[in-house]
């Protein structure tokens, strides 16, 4: 140390280097300016007031004090006169003991800051002053307590309880000296507990205690769990989905058509999915969350169902080909390692299960289980967006006639949104968890939209079944063979099909297909659609409906149809809806048939 530093900590430059200083640059702000500081260690079998080493006041506020005795170590601590009054860490509490070893080339001059007196310490610590404010229905006799980790979570507490000051607004000052704590407020027992807005058991809040200023929390209890009745809004359009996905199976076992193995694949996906939503909906009620507690981790084993469930349904009810079956069976793979995983939490103890969702240690386990749920789904909704476009073009292919397969592409938009919302869920998660906003109450709103979304489906699912069985009679869909027909063969039925559709006038059958017409020209379909595809360079639907669009452009410039709507003369022309008739139309000629029209008149 040099002699400039010397000087400033008060020594005598002419100290020997032999002598052991040690000092106390600094101690807290609190220390009595009347108390003594002593130093106590090995050297005087740790006498916590011993006069021999009482330390010297400087007028900077720091102590010192030097041995005359030559010591190569020892440990030692700084003391107000006695072992309850103890240096201790920033915190206040107690500390190791400090370690002095002589150093036999240099200056043993030892400079320490004393960071809190033990018995002292929560004088300097900030007063908590906790403002509360109650929702309508409670009590007004009610006494409420805060509960926490800091008095063992004790419910009823009466250091703990809260003074009404005004009608829903308490006050709670906590006595200083309170680290970071978790917390709940009661009314005097767990089962008058604060819950979420929607009744259920809410995680606990954490009070951060730093710094040294006193201050204010204001808090809110949403709900009591005991006041809270479960069936709000959202559990009632939960359990409405669920009744009619019951009423929904059942029709769909009364429907007699072609379609009884594909209708099978839907009703177990129906009564799947309203487990999930009844499984749901249960565990927001407390009686039956606090006896089944693990019905919390029934509704997301659906997140592994439900995408290969409704591909096979699409599959088995657009064609009558056969589908690999063992690929089938490896897509439930996902769905059992899910269950592997919640093993060990269904053979958990239940209140140790309970308390531990409540203090958010799944949370984890779960965010890994929605995420795996959703890459998963996204993948089946590009396997099932592929499916229909390929179903599209099937029918096309064999068709005259528009398939009525939007109900398909509807649940496959409500998918997207549901998908997209789901995203949404992780986004604002991971942005509320790496910039500490308060976004929990945005994740929610979008959980519960997603599962509302879900349920919804069960609506798409049951209008179509009993206002319109007849979406699931969509025909079978072939592909052509006969790779060795010759260019001549190709010419001469190509010459055949013309003759038919121009004397016979085959377009005007509204439900004419592949088959009919292969019938009309002594020939197969897979035949019939090689000619087609390659002799006029068009599909099915394209190449009939061509012979339509001419038919009815003739029909409606004669004048004996002029009192006829477009629409009728449409119909005539073979047509089975308007839909059809523009999007035929427009393919055809490249403009509505009223802008046409005009154009050409």
């Amino acid at each position: 140390m040099s002699l400039l530093i010397v000087i400033q900590l008060g020594l005598t430059p002419l100290q020997s280097k032999a002598d052991i200083v040690i000092i106390a640059n600094s101690v807290p702000k609190y220390t009595p300016k009347e108390d003594t500081v002593f130093l106590a260690g090995t050297f005087n079998n740790w006498t916590a007031e011993d006069p021999q080493y009482m330390m010297n006041r400087q007028e900077d506020g720091s102590y010192i004090y030097i041995f005359k005795e030559n010591i190569k170590a020892f440990n030692y601590k700084f003391t107000r006169g006695g072992w309850h009054a103890v240096e201790g860490n920033s915190n206040g509490d107690h500390i190791d003991n400090r370690l002095f070893v002589f150093n036999e080339s240099g200056e043993n001059i030892v400079v320490n800051n004393i960071q809190s007196w033990v018995d002292l310490a929560i004088i300097a610590k900030p007063q908590i002053s906790i403002l509360l404010e109650v929702p309508e229905n409670t009590p007004h006799d009610a006494s409420l307590y805060l509960t926490g980790s800091f008095n063992e979570w004790d419910p009823k507490d009466d250091r703990y309880q809260f003074k009404k000051i005004f009608t829903q607004t308490y006050l709670l000052n906590l006595e200083p000296g309170l680290d970071t704590f978790q917390c709940k407020i009661t009314r005097g027992d767990w089962k008058s507990v604060e819950g979420r807005p929607n009744g259920k058991a809410c995680q606990n809040r954490k009070i951060e205690v730093g710094g040294h200023d006193d201050k204010e929390v204001k808090m809110k209890v949403e709900s009591w769990e005991d006041l809270s009745y479960p069936l709000n809004l959202y559990s009632l359009i939960m359990l409405f989905a669920v009744f009619q996905g019951i009423l929904l199976v059942i029709t769909l076992f009364s429907i007699q058509n072609n379609n009884r193995q594909a209708n099978l694949y839907l009703s177990t996906l129906i009564v799947l999915v309203s487990i999930s939503l009844f499984t749901k909906v249960a565990a927001y009620d407390r009686s039956i969350f606090q006896s089944f507690p693990k019905i919390l981790l029934i509704p997301e084993f659906i997140f592994f169902l439900y995408g290969p469930l409704f591909f096979r349904y699409i599959q088995k009810l657009t064609t009558f080909e056969k589908k690999n079956v063992t690929k089938f069976w490896l897509s439930f793979i996902p769905f059992l390692i899910f269950i592997l995983a919640n093993i060990p939490y269904f053979g958990m103890e239940h209140q140790t299960f309970i308390d531990r969702e409540v203090d958010s240690d799944f949370d984890f386990f779960f965010s890994l289980v929605g995420a795996a749920g959703l890459i998963y789904n996204l993948w089946y909704w590009v396997l099932i967006k592929n499916l229909i476009r390929y179903i599209g073009k099937r029918l096309d292919d064999n068709h005259s006639f528009e398939q009525n397969i939007t109900y398909l592409r509807t649940v496959l938009l409500l998918l997207s949104l549901c998908l997209g919302l789901w995203g949404m869920v992780y986004l604002f998660g991971i942005y509320d968890y790496l910039f500490q906003f308060e976004l929990t109450w945005i994740v929610e709103l979008l959980t519960d939209t997603v599962w509302i979304i879900f349920a919804s489906i069960n609506f798409i699912l049951g209008y179509f079944a009993i206002n319109q069985p007849e979406i699931f009679k969509i025909g079978e869909v072939e592909k052509y063979k006969d790779s060795n027909l010759s260019h001549s063969a190709i010419d001469e039925l190509k010459a055949s099909l013309i003759d038919t559709m121009q004397t016979d006038k085959a377009y005007l059958n509204s439900q004419l297909t592949l088959a009919e017409l292969s019938k009309m020209i002594h020939t197969n379909t897979h035949t019939l659609s090689r000619v087609i595809n390659e002799g006029f360079n068009k599909n099915f639907f394209d190449f009939v409906n061509e012979y339509r669009v001419n038919h009815f452009i003739e029909e409606v410039k004669k004048s004996e149809n002029s009192d006829q709507s477009f629409l009728a003369v449409a119909y005539a022309a073979g047509f089975n809806s308007k839909t059809s008739f523009n999007r035929a139309f427009k393919k055809i000629k490249g403009a509505t048939p009223r802008g046409y029209l005009q154009d050409y008149s």
